[in-house]
């Protein structure tokens, strides 16, 4: 399971298995966009010629992926495209933030480093939708007992299962159903506590990333 973390610090000092970052281009040349400095600055002199190297751009919606060989604390960096530097707007934000993260696999941890010089920056790669619901733990087998939720960004554009989560600004609305009905095959038991049990550990153990 990965976990996504909008990074307020220095990008470069993020102990995470990805580091996103935003490339703008400039009249003189390409440049790591805000938040993404300090990456810049820990490759020095080599950051300008990697790019061209590559062959990226920073046409929008561009990425690429880059081992950074322990110039940072991160293993791989993935760059990213937010096009001219002028036109960076929440829009340019939501957008990188999602070709991103959609190129992330085998990743534990994901650090996004992309321009939030302003609230609406902010938003445009966290705001978005929380879902869910709760089962008591005697429907452990059929459903996973205790609270589920899953996250979709507000484009549509990333989303899935929330293990933690820490919010500002929420507008909460609650479904106040409270029955459920289920058809089951025969020999179904749902009163077994130690498979409810066994069951719980082992979505935990999936989701955590380890086991007892």
């Amino acid at each position: 399971m990965t976990s996504y973390t909008l990074r307020k610090g220095a990008a470069d000092k993020t102990k995470a298995d990805v580091v996103v970052v935003g490339v703008v281009r400039t009249p003189k040349g390409l440049r790591a966009a805000p938040g993404g400095e300090g990456v810049a600055s820990a490759f020095g002199r080599k950051f300008a010629p990697l790019l061209s190297t590559i062959g990226f751009t920073a046409k929008p919606g561009e990425v690429t992926k880059v081992p950074t060989g322990g110039t940072i604390k991160s293993p791989l960096l993935i760059l990213v495209g937010l096009g001219d530097a002028s036109g960076v707007d929440a829009s340019a934000v939501r957008r990188a933030a999602g070709v991103a993260i959609r190129a992330v696999s085998n990743a534990a941890s994901v650090a996004v480093a992309l321009p939030a010089l302003d609230d609406q920056q902010v938003r445009a790669v966290v705001e978005g939708t929380m879902l869910g619901f709760r089962f008591p733990s005697y429907a452990e087998g059929i459903e996973v007992g205790g609270y589920h939720l899953h996250f979709i960004s507000a484009d549509r554009s990333r989303g899935g299962h929330v293990l933690e989560s820490r919010s500002g600004e929420l507008r909460v609305r609650i479904d106040p159903s409270d029955d459920l009905h289920v058809e089951l095959p025969p020999r179904v038991e749902l009163e077994d506590l130690e498979l409810a049990a066994e069951t719980h550990a082992a979505v935990e153990a999936v989701e955590r990333g380890h086991s007892n």
